[in-house]
């Protein structure tokens, strides 16, 4: 087996991660609450999540602060946006090192995986298999991204460095599809790359 390696790309690009961490929007409480939701998380005292390259912790931060108390685990490859979020020492959370290929976690333990912004970093099928590795059988992989308002363009143009992320993308994925989403996915497109 390949040893997980992070980019070059993503070393250099996170470098700042301190920067990052104070320019990068976060995620709105309706966001977080429709993705769990969809995931059947609402509610499920400490149920075991998994925040896959979770940076700074963005969304790891909108986890903990969930009355849910959820147990989460933080995996992010980078050590400079580990340290960030280490730094904030979030209640029931715990920051690990990790890759998409190589998730600190016992098979079956997990009740979903969450990726927020960075899917596209490892969409692969060596990824996906590990997801699946990790989750339980009703387990689900849930992933969430801002996206830019564009519609406003005066608004957009003059004032980017508070511009608007109103928009919120989902996806879910039970556990027992992903392997099906996988094979079908790569077989379809081959060449898929991000």
């Amino acid at each position: 087996m390949v040893e997980p390696q992070l980019s070059q790309k993503a070393v250099e690009g996170f470098a700042q991660a301190a920067l990052y961490d104070q320019h990068r929007p976060s995620y709105p409480d309706e966001a977080v609450t429709a993705l769990l939701e969809a995931a059947k998380l609402i509610g499920l005292d400490a149920a075991s999540l998994v925040d896959l390259a979770a940076g700074t912790g963005k969304f790891t931060e909108a986890l903990a602060a969930r009355p849910e108390r959820f147990r989460t685990l933080a995996v992010e490859p980078h050590a400079q946006m580990r340290e960030q979020l280490a730094r904030k020492n979030l209640d029931d959370v715990t920051v690990a090192e990790g890759y998409s290929t190589a998730i600190p976690a016992a098979s079956e333990t997990i009740d979903a995986v969450f990726v927020a912004q960075a899917f596209h970093w490892f969409a692969n099928r060596e990824s996906l298999h590990e997801i699946h590795r990790v989750l339980k059988p009703l387990g689900v992989l849930g992933l969430i991204w801002n996206a830019e308002d564009c519609t406003s363009w005066p608004h957009f143009f003059f004032s980017l460095p508070n511009r608007p992320f109103n928009h919120h993308h989902m996806f879910i994925a039970a556990a027992h599809t992903i392997n099906s989403i996988s094979s079908t996915l790569f077989h379809l497109f081959p060449s898929l790359s991000f």
